[in-house]
């Protein structure tokens, strides 16, 4: 059982991050701002399985994390991918290639009932949104900032942030050449468009990178990405009066291969932002996630991400 110091039980929340190949788990002092040790809680989930096999998964995760406690904590928050209904816990995601045998399923009443929590204690946020809130929360940047948030990998995730309320942009669902921005701005189009260039297959960005120095198609493609990404950008920047963008999820782990035109090219287009990289991994979108239970009843109004 936890033996490490907190400030109370009823500042215990089990906070989880949704991804598309995993679900992580850690209990967060919402009070600190903080997980309660360095100890995660990480289970592999396949996404394409059937709603049992996805629900089983995340709840072995989530109950381990409980009952860890001598006093079992009464608070789980989590950060999800969209389309959601973030207010009353049901999923509407279809088309991404994952949790689709979810859909229209009230995952807030399967896991209140199968954890024995209340109804109320069981909150879930946008994925992009806990992250940006996460960062914020922990003093990456100041909380006057005007700040946007992109979570960049599997799918496209932004959100913004200002005086302590954050909110989901869901920026990757509008219309960018012929799709929506998710479409181009993604581990997908890295790997579809690198095909096109070379006729080579690669499995993500992380291993693109490491081709850099050996393959031209590769400097090309990351040159193709800091310029689409920074037109796409430049008129939300300048709309929202960002001041400051934060970078995260595992495309901007090769931020030093598209950064500095990504920079120069808003620059070009008369943006100028200060730009940092997010510092919590994936405790930032389980600390944004926990923050929930901090706000005031109605401060956040979720609606179903089209």
């Amino acid at each position: 059982m936890r033996n490490k110091p907190y400030s109370s039980i009823e500042n215990i929340v089990i906070a989880a991050d949704i991804g598309g190949s995993h679900i992580t788990v850690a209990p967060i002092d919402i009070s600190l701002s903080q997980t309660v040790s360095e100890e995660t809680f990480r289970v592999r989930v396949n996404s394409k399985g059937t709603r049992e096999e996805i629900l089983d998964a995340w709840l072995n995760a989530l109950e381990t994390a409980f009952s860890s406690f001598d006093e079992r904590p009464d608070k789980l928050a989590l950060a999800m991918p969209g389309p959601f209904d973030y207010e009353n816990g049901i999923s509407f995601i279809r088309g991404f290639d994952k949790y689709e045998s979810l859909y229209d399923i009230n995952i807030k009443e399967e896991l209140a009932n199968t954890l024995n929590l209340s109804h109320k204690h069981v909150l879930f946020r946008n994925d992009a949104e806990a992250f940006l809130h996460g960062e914020v929360a922990t003093g990456l940047v100041e909380m006057n900032n005007r700040v946007l948030g992109l979570t960049l990998g599997t799918g496209m995730g932004t959100a913004f942030s200002h005086v302590g309320k954050t909110t989901d942009l869901n920026l990757g669902s509008m219309t960018y050449e012929t799709s929506i921005a998710d479409d181009f701005f993604t581990t997908r189009w890295f790997v579809k468009r690198y095909e096109a260039l070379s006729g080579n297959k690669v499995a993500n960005v992380e291993a693109l990178s490491e081709l850099v120095e050996k393959d031209r198609a590769v400097e090309v493609l990351f040159e193709e990405y800091a310029d689409g990404l920074s037109s796409f950008l430049a008129d939300h920047i300048a709309g929202l009066k960002i001041d400051t963008l934060v970078f995260g999820g595992n495309i901007s782990k090769a931020s030093r291969l598209f950064l500095p035109q990504f920079s120069a090219r808003l620059a070009s287009l008369g943006a100028t932002p200060t730009i940092k990289m997010a510092q919590q991994g994936e405790q930032s979108a389980m600390i944004g996630a926990a923050f929930l239970f901090k706000e005031i009843e109605g401060l956040y109004a979720h609606k179903i991400i089209a």
